[in-house]
């Protein structure tokens, strides 16, 4: 498994997950560095957080923004405004994912 996305009890059939796919011309490395900054954020972080249990992951530069949440679009009917609302997280093959003082430079 690569990630999952959850939602709320209410809402446990939206979850999903995502697995790798693996390619031919794919490698099987031990350890990954990851180059950050203090903006780096959400789907980078997922990336982070979903190699963590498969290999050693390094960061490498400054702590991630710290967002393992990601929104959903909601329009409001009679109007032109439209809500972004946080709506489900993100966790690794391990259940990890509340990630929200970011991802620590090593």
């Amino acid at each position: 498994m690569q990630y999952r996305i959850v939602h709320n009890p209410r809402k446990t059939a939206e979850n999903e997950t995502e697995l790798f796919s693996p390619k031919p011309q794919s490698v099987q490395p031990v350890r990954v560095a990851f180059l950050t900054t203090g903006a780096t954020a959400s789907a980078s972080e997922i990336n982070v957080n979903s190699l963590t249990p498969w290999l050693e992951v390094a960061i490498v530069g400054e702590d991630t923004l710290g967002k393992p949440v990601g929104q959903y679009a909601f329009d409001l009917p009679g109007c032109e405004d439209r809500l972004r609302l946080v709506s489900f997280k993100t966790v690794n093959a391990l259940g990890q994912g509340d990630y929200y003082d970011g991802s620590r430079a090593r």
